[in-house]
């Protein structure tokens, strides 16, 4: 049995999303890389982009410290993906219209959490609060032991063709 959940949201208020987490290692000791289109990604997270520039994607626990190389986590702790978008949704008067899904499936493929879209609730969003999404995970119930899981996401946008697509391994220890 599994009881997995889900959200997106949208950061507001004064956070600074160039500065690194809590905790996060020293640059020398990171287990990240850039990819071609010069995004900095960590935490082994697999992504793809069309028309959006995205300049960061890593993992954090719900107290803002950075999830290790690994990826591993417990029983009900919250994992955030965070994605820095510089550019690309199409805006209308200071809002976007973005749309989100998540896919968690076991080690063996089996699909525990299929959300169509996190966003449907909120059709209009602020600009510059779109430029910082949260995307979380918890895996809070194990039926039996999993060598881990395998988060997917996407984001979209509904007015134009920005879209990031990408995926992570979680490890519950």
């Amino acid at each position: 049995m599994f009881t997995l959940m889900a959200a997106g949201s949208l950061l507001t208020g004064c956070q600074n999303d160039s500065e690194p987490p809590k905790n996060a290692p020293a640059p020398e000791d990171r287990i990240s890389y850039t990819n071609e289109e010069g995004t900095l990604i960590s935490n082994g997270i697999a992504l793809e982009t069309r028309g959006v520039k995205v300049s960061r994607a890593f993992l954090l626990y719900d107290n803002s410290t950075a999830v290790p190389p690994g990826n591993k986590t417990t029983e009900g702790r919250v994992v955030r993906l965070r994605l820095v978008v510089d550019d690309g949704w199409a805006e209308k008067d200071g809002r976007v219209s973005l749309g989100a899904s998540e896919t968690i499936r076991t080690d063996k493929g089996q699909v525990v959490l299929d959300e169509k879209d996190l966003f449907a609730d909120t059709p209009l969003l602020d600009a510059r609060a779109a430029r910082a999404i949260t995307l979380t995970a918890t895996i809070s119930k194990l039926g039996r032991r999993h060598n881990h899981f395998v988060v997917s996401f996407r984001l979209w946008d509904k007015r134009g063709s920005g879209e990031i697509r990408g995926s992570y391994k979680l490890v519950v220890e």
